[in-house]
């Protein structure tokens, strides 16, 4: 976490949060748990140097852009760490696979964002499928979809491995994350226009001037849509596991 903090990967308050899961999943969960997360971070902040690396344009769509707060950790931590306290109660094997999967669906659906923003061609919107700049919450690219794709794949091996879920149960579930989470972008996300570049922004403040409210729900912003996308992952893990 160390590490991530300096390479500006996570804030300050971010990474105490993030060292605070760790340990959750370290001391509750067990040794396998903690070594699954440690190797999400890894694989995530892996990306984060490539694209240092190659020098990847900086998304000035989104809302933020100088690495991940203590709110988007909190967001994608949640579910993961509320499973895992209650598969140290229960014992049950379903919260230990709802853990992985939703720890998973987190990780793949800011892989597959991350990644994506390297293609060449602009994203389109998972419904209408016009075209969108680059970082606005609904918009797939092939580069992107197939990344998720791959690792839900790849994630759901270790999962099936560590919790015994079914392994192609767990594929679906954890890559419904990413599909969900640019279905919830695309309708109730708030987005605004700027007045000055023109450009569809998720910013309420661009080119130093107020944008105007285009379209969603004006509370909803990225970190809610991506609460709410695991909360739907969440209650898939019951719907699959529990039958």
């Amino acid at each position: 976490f160390l590490i991530a903090f300096l390479s500006k990967f996570i804030t300050y308050f971010g990474s105490l949060l993030a060292a605070a899961i760790g340990g959750t999943f370290l001391f509750v969960g067990g040794w396998f748990f903690f070594a699954y997360l440690i190797g999400c971070y890894a694989l995530m902040l892996s990306v984060s140097l490539i694209r240092k690396l190659l020098k990847a344009q900086v998304v000035e769509t989104v809302e933020k852009t100088k690495g991940k707060d203590g709110v988007e950790i909190f967001v994608n931590g949640f579910f993961p760490t509320l499973s895992i306290f209650l598969f140290a109660i229960t014992r049950s094997p379903v919260f230990s696979a709802a853990a992985l999967c939703t720890l998973s669906a987190a990780f793949v659906d800011s892989l597959s964002s991350d990644v994506g923003t390297l293609s060449k061609a602009k994203p389109r919107d998972i419904l209408t499928w016009k075209p969108l700049e680059k970082g606005i919450s609904g918009g797939v690219s092939i580069l992107g979809t197939l990344t998720a794709l791959v690792a839900a794949v790849g994630f759901a091996a270790f999962t099936n491995l560590l919790s015994g879920a079914r392994f192609f149960l767990c594929a679906a579930v954890i890559f419904s994350g990413t599909l969900i989470d640019s279905v919830f972008g695309s309708v109730l996300q708030a987005k605004y226009r700027c007045n000055v570049c023109g450009k569809q922004t998720e910013k309420t403040i661009c080119c130093q001037t107020p944008t105007e409210f285009e379209k969603g729900v004006r509370v909803l912003n990225n970190d809610a849509i991506n609460f709410l996308s695991l909360l739907f992952v969440f209650a898939l893990c019951f719907l699959f596991f529990l039958v």
